[in-house]
């Protein structure tokens, strides 16, 4: 279980980082990441970036055989705050609920 924050507008870099961090852990266990990348670009059922901010973590979650089980928005109108894992049917339940506290984000519960 790995749980991730990349701050908003961060660098390819960091992206990347994130990435083979993922990745590594993909190649030889049973992995359920979550937490707030802040990818408002990538359409999560198209499976694509709209640009270059994204584009490395759409890969990495092809790479890694990821499912990203959060399906509707988690702040506005974008799905920022993500449930992945490597083996189907691994996370269910996925529900997007209201804010947390002050967060402008909506809160999210599962069962793994």
């Amino acid at each position: 279980l790995g749980v991730f924050y990349r701050p908003p507008n961060s660098s390819r870099e960091i992206e990347e980082q994130i990435g083979r961090q993922i990745l590594e852990k993909c190649r030889s266990n049973r992995v359920v990441v979550m937490g707030d990348f802040n990818f408002p670009n990538i359409d999560w059922n198209l499976l694509s970036a709209n640009g270059l901010d994204g584009a490395d973590f759409v890969r990495c979650v092809q790479e890694g055989f990821l499912t990203q089980y959060v399906d509707r928005p988690t702040r506005g109108e974008a799905i920022l705050d993500l449930v992945l894992g490597n083996e189907p049917g691994q996370v269910s339940n996925v529900s997007v609920g209201k804010h947390f506290g002050d967060s402008d984000h909506n809160s999210l519960t599962f069962t793994i």
